[in-house]
């Protein structure tokens, strides 16, 4: 299950490549537009800037930006520099050896096929696309 912590990483990253090529955005107006506290959310900012998802610039024009190209964030790696365990079925297919059944567990391979199936599809949806598909409802968009 997405966690909330994980939940407001994607809104603010979704936020920001609604807004990439504008510049730098501060973490409050992130914050103000989706609807998440501030200090929650700076909190999240710092982990994606460590994760290299995002750049941080301080000073006066500084603020955040996108560290790629939308096209290049997926939500899978957004879920994973949050917390790259959230949606991992079952923790046997994370390692074999953390379940003394994998070899001759019925369900062990079936986990493991349906875990690469959400990973690829989590990996397939990029922020682009995501920005694409939210065009349609410019009025339910924030704006700045």
């Amino acid at each position: 299950m997405i966690t909330r912590e994980t939940d407001y990483a994607i809104r603010a990253m979704l936020y920001l490549a609604h807004h990439a090529g504008e510049g730098a955005i501060s973490a409050a107006e992130v914050a103000e537009a989706m609807d998440i506290p501030y200090r929650f959310l700076r909190r999240i900012l710092l982990r994606l800037v460590g994760k290299e998802l995002l750049v941080s610039t301080r000073g006066k024009q500084g603020g955040l930006r996108l560290a790629r190209n939308p096209e290049m964030v997926s939500l899978l790696d957004i879920v994973q520099a949050m917390d790259p365990e959230v949606i991992t079925l079952n923790s046997c297919v994370l390692k074999s050896a953390l379940c003394t059944r994998s070899s001759y567990c019925a369900v062990h391979d079936e986990l493991c096929r349906i875990q690469i199936f959400v990973n690829a599809e989590l990996g397939a949806i990029s922020l682009a696309r995501l920005v694409k598909h939210e065009s349609g409802r410019e009025d339910d968009l924030p704006q700045r």
